[in-house]
């Protein structure tokens, strides 16, 4: 039987969460949309880390159902308005 592992939460540190940008960089490099989101830039990664505690399975249900929502509405780029609606479909505890 294979051992469960849990990810531990990134943490946003003094450094401005450079680690959790690094991963949201390269999270957003594997998105098949054709313009940049800027996930990793300070304001976009603050929100996604406040939206999501840090936690990656939050960032990843944000970052797909967002850009499945992209797409289907022709939006080569993540925008606030679909994460949003991804935060409040997924995340958001009511």
């Amino acid at each position: 039987m294979l051992a469960r592992h849990n990810l531990s939460p990134f943490e946003w540190s003094a450094d401005v969460g450079k680690e959790f940008r690094t991963f949201l960089h390269a999270v957003e490099s594997q998105l098949p949309l054709l313009e940049p989101s800027d996930l990793a830039s300070e304001e976009m990664a603050l929100r996604f880390y406040y939206a999501s505690d840090g936690i990656v399975a939050y960032v990843m249900k944000l970052v797909r159902y967002g850009a499945h929502l992209a797409l289907k509405q022709g939006q080569e780029k993540l925008d606030l308005n679909v994460l949003a609606i991804a935060f409040d479909k997924y995340v958001k505890i009511e």
